[in-house]
């Protein structure tokens, strides 16, 4: 008869656990059994939850920093093409770039430019007829709300058009003055 009922782990009191320690109670979690099992499927979920969570987080540029990298490309992008020759079309056209060409802007350039650890936007400089930059940035906006028309903000003499539109978020920067930055932001959202 002793041998048809062999002795089964009991639960453990609070009690017992605190005499072993904790390292026992966790080598006690892990052991293959039902409630082990779901417990660690439970912590494995929820962390990959969080990882997943943070590596979207790092991956996205938010709104300050996207402003900030504009206005700071523009003031390099100022500093090249002060003169009022427009530089010469970039080689190769970039299936990113945008064509601005009926509102009369020419790539300059393009660069990418990294904002953290992870986080990439793309950069393109365009001239206008008369030499005035105006910087495009584009970067990944997996979880920003879809603002399809665009939004003006001033920050001293330059002007950021910003909007979001297919998971990715555009700040247009230029000189309040130049020609042709409100015409860009229209055709772009247009599109």
């Amino acid at each position: 008869m002793k041998r048809a009922f062999q002795p089964t782990e009991e639960p453990a009191t609070v009690g017992a656990i605190r005499a072993q320690g904790w390292q026992a109670a966790l080598k006690r979690l892990l052991t293959p059994n039902s409630c082990g099992v779901a417990l660690r499927t439970f912590v494995v979920l929820a962390l990959s939850f969080v990882a997943l969570s943070g590596w979207i987080v790092a991956l996205q540029a938010s709104d300050e920093a996207l402003s900030d990298a504009a206005v700071m490309g523009l003031a390099r992008a100022s500093s090249r093409y002060h003169d009022a020759t427009p530089p010469a079309q970039v080689a190769g056209t970039d299936h990113a770039a945008s064509d601005l060409t009926p509102v009369r802007l020419r790539l300059a350039e393009k660069s990418t430019v990294a904002l953290g650890p992870i986080s990439r936007i793309s950069e393109f400089v365009y001239v206008n007829t008369t030499g005035q930059p105006v910087v495009l940035l584009v970067g990944l906006a997996l979880t920003a709300r879809e603002q399809t028309q665009w939004a003006a903000r001033r920050v001293g003499n330059i002007r950021l058009l910003t909007w979001v539109t297919r998971h990715q978020r555009y700040v247009l920067a230029g000189d309040a003055n130049t020609r042709g930055l409100v015409q860009t932001a229209d055709i772009m959202t247009l599109r």
